[in-house]
């Protein structure tokens, strides 16, 4: 049984077998200078990983290149809370499975917006505009004819948010990475954070971007639903209905606001999988096929009509 340990980290190449990553700031950001990043060790299983990454102070991206490239990446954000990453369950596992596929796929870390940035409430959404800019117009991946996003949880929230105000400026441009118009084939999100209203929202993510008491001045500015428009990418949608956590009302919210804006979007609502189930879910239950039901979404939208 593994305990409860908290260690220093530096970098995701430390997490991974994969040690090809780019940081997204170098010696421009404008961080938390007082931060140590922790790498703690959650999982009670010897086989099985379960670490979350906290006080992010240099967030990078890490890359996984397949063997025969289908010419999509895709962007992965795993969730948290706002508080944590969840690195290996909605991040290293997710981008191994893709990449037997094909994609090539980024797994990022991101700041916190308790951490104190300069960045305030928006740190984590700034960090994610500036991964996708970084990989799109790096010259490395320029194979690549389609593009997407991949968010669980409190990082669907940052993923919907890049989906439907990517391009938006949060913060002064740093370099000529932050001057690339970022472009989304689609957007996916698995049991996403989406409204800020009160009687749905993930109350530790309301409270992370709008404070505690929450300036209520701010719930249209981080409900995702209200942002929806006719620039939005194709999404998909996954969720399970007995969810106490992220109730499903957030993806039905956005569900209706894409279908409002006559956005492409495929939803799927499963009876029982309740939070976090990502890949770590019995075959015996339909949520395990949210994998292939995703890539055969995607591989649809890349054939012409």
């Amino acid at each position: 049984m593994k305990s409860n340990t908290s260690t220093l980290f530096r970098s995701l190449s430390q997490l991974s077998e994969n040690k090809h990553v780019l940081p997204l700031w170098e010696n421009n950001l404008q961080t938390n200078p007082d931060l140590s990043s922790l790498c703690t060790e959650r999982s009670r299983q010897p086989d099985m990983c379960d670490r979350a990454l906290y006080r992010i102070s240099n967030p990078e991206v890490l890359i996984f290149e397949p063997e025969q490239s289908n010419h999509t990446g895709i962007l992965v954000i795993p969730g948290g809370g706002y508080q944590r990453i969840a690195i290996d369950k909605e991040g290293l596992e997710i981008a191994r499975r893709l990449k037997q596929w094909g994609y090539t796929v980024f797994v990022m870390s991101y700041r916190m917006p308790e951490d104190k940035h300069p960045q305030g409430s928006d740190v984590s959404f700034t960090d994610a505009q500036r991964a996708m800019r970084m990989i799109q117009s790096h010259q490395q991946w320029q194979h690549i004819t389609q593009w997407g996003v991949l968010g669980f949880s409190a990082g669907g929230h940052i993923a919907a948010r890049l989906a439907t105000q990517m391009n938006q400026t949060i913060f002064p441009g740093q370099d000529q990475i932050d001057s690339h118009k970022i472009h989304l084939d689609f957007a996916a999100f698995m049991y996403p954070v989406i409204s800020m209203e009160p009687e749905i929202a993930h109350s530790g993510s309301r409270h992370a971007l709008m404070g505690n008491p929450a300036k209520e001045i701010l719930k249209e500015k981080y409900s995702i639903e209200k942002h929806v428009s006719a620039t939005t990418p194709p999404c998909f949608i996954g969720h399970a209905i007995d969810d106490s956590s992220v109730v499903v009302e957030n993806s039905l919210s956005l569900f209706k606001a894409l279908r409002t804006c006559q956005i492409p979007v495929e939803i799927h609502l499963f009876e029982t999988g309740e939070h976090g189930f990502c890949l770590r879910t019995r075959e015996s239950t339909s949520t395990h096929l949210w994998p292939d039901l995703l890539h055969r979404w995607i591989g649809h939208l890349s054939v012409p009509q």
